[in-house]
């Protein structure tokens, strides 16, 4: 009777104690992780270290799971995030500007840089080999825009309308039909994302300029941007937190991405369904388009800038502000 008597005490106090416990600290068990919502455009795979960190789980190791959600456009992707219904979305550099001008979007920073190149059939020494022949690429896109801006600036003459033998014929190739028309010789050259220009090499024997190459031609301040990360005023004033591991998770994340060789399998053949020695060319190509260093640093920020100032020069984008204060004055500071 004794040990009865003492043990009913201690099974009392265990009981307050383990209610004390759950009642402070929760459930006992691994806390809920936060889901992240971020918007990106459908049929775009493997182009941000979101989807790194989501594949090889980094996002669970700092309390987040990182949910990819697909739009038809760009337009669809900022309304998205100003409605409140996305935590963050990856964007073109292009559409940067409208972003910010609309006073409700805050930039993050820049993740990747631009992974364009343009593929010819035969080999050339330069763009000027490509005066009278026609160069494919599809006209709603980032690359097109930049195509035009780049032949702009190195003084080359191009046309979209008629075929011109003295110029550089720019005609729309869907990516469903670009790489055959481009094996068949119905155009002579193509301007095409990572993806299409590693399949592409393996289709032609041509030459290979990319767009960082032709960044440096034209003289472009700090790194030639594509992907940049944004985020509402509103998520940036109520989430700060989830938003703040999210970018100190990239470190660890990007380094996956040059380093583990996991994202070839489970990245760039699972997810984005590239045949298997496509996915590992590709990801060897992309380990030289990530933005190495912090998103918001300053090198970054005047790449930026640079290029909403040629969108601004060719017509693309309007409005009178100096655009390195526009974005240091709507950038997103950790806190």
């Amino acid at each position: 009777m004794a040990k009865t008597k003492i043990a009913v005490p201690i099974i009392v106090a265990v009981a307050i104690a383990s209610a004390i416990a759950i009642y402070m600290l929760g459930p006992i068990g691994p806390a809920q992780a936060t889901e992240v919502k971020i918007g990106t455009l459908r049929g775009a795979c493997g182009i941000s270290y979101f989807e790194v960190a989501d594949v090889l789980e980094i996002d669970q190791r700092y309390g987040l799971e990182v949910t990819m959600v697909p739009f038809e456009g760009v337009p669809l992707i900022l309304e998205g995030l100003i409605k409140g219904e996305l935590d963050l979305a990856i964007i073109p550099v292009e559409f940067l500007y409208r972003a910010l001008s609309s006073g409700n979007v805050k930039v993050i920073g820049l993740d990747v840089l631009q992974y364009q190149a343009i593929v010819s059939r035969e080999p050339i020494s330069d763009l000027s080999d490509l005066i009278g022949k026609k160069i494919g690429v599809f006209k709603p896109t980032a690359t097109y825009i930049e195509l035009k801006i780049y032949l702009a600036e190195l003084g080359y003459q191009y046309s979209e309308e008629e075929f011109e033998e003295d110029k550089i014929n720019i005609v729309n190739a869907p990516p469903a039909t670009v790489l055959e028309s481009l094996r068949k010789g119905e155009i002579d050259a193509a301007a095409l994302l990572g993806p299409q220009v590693v399949v592409a090499q393996d289709i032609v024997q041509g030459s290979v300029i990319t767009y960082i190459d032709l960044w440096d031609r034209i003289g472009g301040e700090g790194p030639p941007p594509l992907i940049v990360i944004v985020t509402s005023v509103e998520k940036a004033n109520t989430i700060g937190d989830v938003i703040n591991r999210i970018i100190e998770l990239r470190s660890e994340a990007v380094d996956a991405w040059r380093n583990n060789p996991d994202v070839v399998d489970k990245l760039y053949v699972d997810v984005c369904g590239l045949e298997r020695r496509y996915a590992e060319e590709f990801n060897n190509w992309m380990k030289n388009y990530i933005w190495p260093k912090s998103m918001d640093d300053e090198e970054a920020l005047r790449g930026m800038a640079f290029m909403m100032s040629l969108l601004r020069k060719h017509g693309f984008i309007g409005g009178d502000e100096e655009l390195y204060s526009l974005l240091v004055n709507n950038l997103y500071r950790v806190g």
